[in-house]
């Protein structure tokens, strides 16, 4: 392996020639300095020099903070509609909830909406019970689709007791 290697660099020659391609780069650059210029001069921001980039601490960091987490995204769907409808129902529950709580610290007995957790929880507040959709099995909680061919058979998530689960052959 050389100690050294020299890279020379130089413009492609599809590109044109050097003249016309460099001073093209050099029109184009200067475009967007008097750009930039303008937009310094109406803003009053001014350009940090030389020396005071060399005067500063390589520990250094801004005063200022980014504006973090201002995105919270509580529901993904790509559904437009489905997406403005789960929105609507957080807001509803946010409302019913902050109304409950409101009540409940000025110590009325107070139903809180189902999704309550914490203050359930922790605190032992009566919660209205959720409403579930109807299903087929009462205790069925959600279909399986395996497939194992052209006649697989559809298996089932079975709730048998408070913490057991099994799975059936659903018809």
């Amino acid at each position: 392996m050389p100690a050294t290697v020299e890279l020379r660099l130089t413009i492609p020659s599809g590109l044109g020639s050097e003249a016309d391609v460099l001073a093209e780069l050099r029109e184009r650059v200067g475009m967007v300095e008097a750009e930039r210029a303008a937009e310094r001069q109406r803003t009053g921001r001014r350009v940090c020099g030389r020396r005071a980039v060399l005067a500063q601490s390589w520990r250094a960091q801004p005063v200022s903070r980014e504006p973090r987490r201002n995105l919270r995204p509580r529901v993904a769907t790509p559904n437009k509609w489905a997406r403005i409808e789960a929105l609507l129902r957080n807001r509803a529950f946010v409302r019913e909830y902050m109304a409950a709580r409101a009540q409940w610290r000025d110590g009325v007995q107070v139903v809180f909406p189902p999704g309550t957790y914490w203050l359930r929880r922790f605190a032992v507040v009566p919660r209205e019970a959720r409403a579930c959709p109807e299903r087929r099995h009462p205790r069925l909680i959600a279909p399986i689709d395996v497939d194992r061919g052209p006649r697989a058979p559809l298996l089932a998530v079975v709730r048998t007791t408070a913490t057991r689960w099994s799975l059936h052959l659903a018809s």
